[in-house]
């Protein structure tokens, strides 16, 4: 199904001609307190970019996000499938090491970020977090 009215795929913008303009998302529903901490840690890094351990709670808060989402979208419907031990048990390795080197270039680039870059950074943070009310 083509992409029209401008629409971005994969952070690209589209062109195409057309009076629809979607965008999709992926949503797993995030702990309270992550969701608190990604809102924090995107203020602390608007309010003041440049330190440290605003930048170090940055790319922690981030490596939690890639935490969760791996074990949201790829381990949980491993286990739902049932599948067999030794299957999990290598879904699980995967999963580490693939965390292992997340958290590496997650810390790599968040100290060589611009402050101008930051402020995008927490941009997206704090575009993580949607409020949906429970009944």
């Amino acid at each position: 199904m083509p992409i029209r009215g401008g629409a971005k795929l994969g952070g690209l913008s589209v062109d195409a001609p057309g009076p629809l303009t979607m965008t999709h998302y992926l949503a797993c529903k995030l702990p309270p307190a992550l969701a608190e901490r990604l809102l924090t840690v995107s203020a602390q890094l608007r309010v003041a970019p440049v330190k440290k351990a605003h930048i170090d709670d940055g790319a922690k808060v981030m490596l939690q996000l890639v935490e969760l989402t791996l074990d949201f979208y790829f381990l949980q419907p491993v286990e739902q499938l049932q599948v067999s031990g030794l299957a999990q048990k290598t879904a699980r390795l995967g999963i580490k090491t693939a965390q292992g080197g997340m958290s590496m270039i997650i810390n790599r680039l968040a100290h060589h970020l611009s402050d101008a870059q930051l402020a995008i950074l927490a941009d997206l943070l704090e575009g993580f977090v949607v409020h949906k009310a429970e009944a």
